[in-house]
């Protein structure tokens, strides 16, 4: 494997951990100036962040023209980066679950959406940055998704009220609104917890990865993954085998990541596709595909928990790197592809980690 070697810039954000918050990020004007929205922080004396060390953080992270407005978390930021899209996997995905909470964002058309846990989901909009937040939704909102047309898909992460009451996938339209909800089914003594959805346009079927939570006390979770049509029916439960992340890339196409035995491969167009084989030994038992992101050119990057990223070429054939483990504590999130540039979130505090992008292959596919 290629790893960071000394020549390689490493960004680090020390000393700062976001609290339970939502991010919004806005283009402004053709300068690229943004604005971030960080939520819930400072209020009655709890989830104190200093804006000082919050201007550092997003400094650090490469941001200029750093400035916060009074002690509220809104920041306002110039970058290099020429959108939106590539800025919210960047910041959004790198805030640290201090409370045990996924916050995750989506931008379609001029619209960045988010998700929280605990407080209101909603989106930004990117031309005037104003927020606009979704009570009716609820909470325990969890991971977002294109959906079916227009659709925005979310997953509800249980009820937010008894732990044993089933998770949910919901559509809502362009506004937020509620088009439907299917709470979802799980076996006898299981709880099931939606995580991460990819709407299939192909064959017209939504994927979600799950965990499968034990009514007794100590009891083993699954991961099963569900396959719905587009009523919410279940079409198919798989626990052989389990899948990962997925994805679906501009041009339509889906990518999973599946996890047999300790065979990690990439299936491009559905679990029957043939596999690209990324890993023979893959440590099942500390080790997670967290994300699938897709640059302009085509290439997609398959991030791990342990700083492994995959960067498979549309022809099929791939490079493997490891990037540093800076705290023993901490898990690599999201990757994105910046031109020669990787740059990987990096939950510790809340950290980027930048490398030399491989502008070879590795190896070839099989």
């Amino acid at each position: 494997m290629a790893s960071a070697g000394s020549g390689s810039a490493i960004r680090r954000i020390r000393d700062a951990t976001f609290p339970n918050i939502s991010l919004g990020v806005s283009s402004l004007s053709y300068s690229m100036i943004y604005v971030a929205l960080l939520r819930g922080i400072n209020v009655g004396g709890n989830r104190t962040v200093s804006m000082k060390t919050l201007k550092a953080v997003f400094e650090a992270a490469g941001m200029t023209d750093v400035r916060t407005y009074i002690n509220s978390g809104n920041v306002v930021f110039s970058s290099k980066l020429r959108s939106p899209k590539r800025i919210a996997p960047l910041l959004g995905k790198a805030i640290a679950a201090e409370f045990g909470f996924a916050v995750d964002v989506l931008v379609v058309g001029d619209r960045l959406y988010y998700s929280t846990f605990f407080e209101q989901s909603g989106f930004v909009d990117l031309a005037s940055g104003k927020v606009t937040r979704l009570p009716k939704l609820g909470p325990a909102l969890n991971e977002i998704a294109p959906g079916p047309g227009d659709a925005v898909t979310l997953t509800r992460y249980g009820s937010g009220g008894s732990p044993s009451e089933n998770g949910s996938v919901l559509w809502i339209d362009g506004d937020g609104a509620l088009r439907v909800e299917h709470t979802l089914s799980a076996p006898d003594g299981l709880t099931v917890a939606p995580k991460t959805p990819a709407w299939d346009p192909t064959r017209g079927h939504l994927w979600l990865t799950t965990d499968l939570l034990a009514h007794t006390p100590g009891g083993p979770p699954r991961r099963d993954a569900y396959r719905l049509d587009l009523s919410g029916r279940l079409l198919e439960r798989i626990a052989s085998e389990e899948l990962h992340f997925a994805a679906v890339a501009p041009d339509g196409a889906l990518h999973m990541a599946w996890v047999r035995g300790r065979e990690l491969s990439l299936r491009i167009g559905g679990p029957e596709a043939p596999g690209l084989v990324l890993d023979h030994d893959f440590p099942v038992e500390l080790d997670f595909v967290q994300d699938i992101q897709f640059a302009s050119d085509g290439r997609a990057v398959l991030t791990r928990w342990s700083g492994v990223a995959h960067v498979v070429e549309p022809e099929g054939s791939f490079s493997t790197l490891a990037l540093p483990r800076l705290d023993p504590e901490g898990l690599y999130y999201t990757g994105a592809l910046h031109g020669e540039r990787l740059c990987v979130t990096y939950c510790a505090d809340v950290s980027v980690v930048c490398v030399d992008a491989p502008r070879k292959p590795a190896r070839s596919a099989p």
